[in-house]
């Protein structure tokens, strides 16, 4: 099966905290539908391998990976060259 590829556009954040963790949704357009799903369906379908999400910034392009913290918590990150790096926070919200 192939793996679909995502660019994420934009992000939902629960009510007005800005740390990572509080990321709920990520969206952005595919084949001009617009799409969003949330941070969890997200992590199980990047764990499955059924989907790519990437975040484009200029020229730089980077991938969303899960990062499994020690509590067994997980969330989205994005990750260029082989570093963490936070992207996604610099996204806009979402009107998706």
């Amino acid at each position: 099966m192939a793996t679909t590829k995502l660019e994420v556009k934009c992000i939902k954040r629960a009510g007005n905290v800005n740390a990572h963790e509080h990321i709920t949704h990520i969206g952005g357009i595919h084949l001009n539908q617009k799409w969003e799903v949330s941070v969890p369906n997200a992590i199980a379908r990047i764990e499955a391998g059924t989907h790519q999400f990437f975040v484009t910034q200029g020229f730089n392009t980077a991938e969303i990976g899960v990062v499994n913290m020690s509590n067994g918590t997980k969330y989205l990150r994005t990750i260029k060259d082989g570093t963490l790096t936070d992207n996604l926070l610099s996204l806009p919200e979402c009107s998706i």
